[in-house]
C-alpha cells in the first residue's frame, strides 16, 4: 500500500464522547492558550502597576511580542472582504508606538521595522477563482478551517507546470511559545520566491516572513500532486467537506492502525482498499 494522507477525520462535537480524541485534540490545546493567556494578562498588570522586574520576569519565561498581536489583527481586518479602516487606521497608529511601519494599499499591506519587512495579499484578490472552492475566504467565519482549506488550495495548485507547490503543517504560536497549535498552510516556489498560503487567514506572503512572525515548527510537507491524489481516497471514506480535519502523514503500518481504530468507533464503514 504506498503512503497516502492519514487521518482520523473526527468531528469536535463527536470527540468531546472519545476521552483520547478530546484530550489529544481539544483539552491540550485549550490549556496552553489559556495558560498563556492568564501569564501574559498578569504581565501586563504587573508593568502597569510599576513591578516591571516582576512582569518581565514572566515576559522572558514565555518570550511574549505584544506587538505580534497588534500585527495579526490588523492583517485579520484587512483580508476581510469589507475591511474596517478605522479599526485598520487605529491598529496602524498602535504599531507605531513599537517602531514598526504599516503601509495600507488597496490591494497590498506593507510592514516595515528594524528586522521585519514584508508584503501580505489577499489570497482571494490574487486568485479570484479560488472562491468558487471556499466561499467563506473573505470572511470571519474561516477559523478552524485550516486543514480541508490547504488540502484543496494544494489541489487548486496541483499540475501546474509553472510553479511548486506544497503542502506543510507544523505548529505556530501567535502569543507565546506555551499557546501553540496544529496549523496547515500551503507553500508555492514560483522561481523567484516561496510564498506561503494561508487560506484560514486568506493571506499570500513570503515565506521568511511567515515563518518568523508565526514561530513555525515544520512537522510535515507533501507536494500537491500526492494531496490531490490521496484527495480521491478520502473521498471514498466519507463527505470529506463536513468535517474538520486532523492530518497526518504516516507510515502505511500506522495508517492501517488508524483505520482499525475508526471501524472500531463507528466513524468510518469499512477499510479502504490497499491500492
Amino acid at each position: 500500500m504506498n503512503s497516502f494522507v492519514r487521518f482520523p477525520f473526527i468531528r469536535f462535537k463527536k470527540a468531546e464522547a472519545h476521552e483520547w480524541a478530546k484530550e489529544t485534540y481539544i483539552d491540550s490545546e485549550k490549556r496552553k492558550q489559556q495558560e498563556a493567556i492568564a501569564a501574559y494578562l498578569e504581565c501586563a498588570k504587573l508593568i502597569a502597576a510599576g513591578e516591571q522586574e516582576k512582569g518581565m520576569d514572566i515576559q522572558k519565561e514565555y518570550y511574549f511580542e505584544p506587538h505580534y498581536n497588534i500585527l495579526f489583527d490588523l492583517i485579520r481586518s484587512y483580508t476581510v472582504k469589507n475591511p474596517n479602516y478605522d479599526l485598520i487606521t487605529k491598529l496602524v497608529n498602535e504599531l507605531k508606538i513599537a517602531d514598526i511601519k504599516v503601509i495600507v494599499g488597496e490591494r497590498l499591506l506593507c510592514v516595515e521595522a528594524e528586522d521585519l519587512n514584508f508584503f501580505v495579499q489577499r489570497f482571494s484578490e490574487v486568485e479570484p477563482n479560488i472562491k468558487r472552492i471556499l466561499p467563506e475566504l473573505e470572511t470571519y467565519d474561516r477559523k478552524g478551517r485550516c486543514h480541508p482549506y490547504s488540502v484543496l488550495t494544494a489541489m487548486y495548485y496541483s499540475g501546474r507546470s509553472d510553479l511548486k507547490a506544497e503542502m506543510v503543517t507544523g505548529r505556530i504560536y501567535q502569543l507565546s511559545n506555551k499557546a501553540d497549535y496544529l496549523h496547515s498552510w500551503v507553500e508555492v516556489d514560483n522561481g523567484y520566491q516561496v510564498l506561503v498560503i494561508d487560506a484560514a487567514k486568506n493571506i499570500v506572503m513570503p515565506k521568511a516572513a511567515f515563518y518568523e512572525i508565526h514561530h513555525v515548527k515544520e512537522t510535515e510537507r507533501v507536494s500537491a500532486e500526492t494531496v490531490a491524489k490521496d484527495y480521491k481516497m478520502i473521498k471514498k471514506l466519507t463527505d470529506y467537506d463536513e468535517y474538520l480535519v486532523k492530518v497526518y502523514y504516516e507510515n502505511a503500518k500506522n495508517g492501517r492502525n488508524l483505520y482499525k481504530k475508526l471501524i472500531k468507533m463507528g466513524e468510518i464503514q469499512s477499510e479502504p482498499n490497499a491500492d
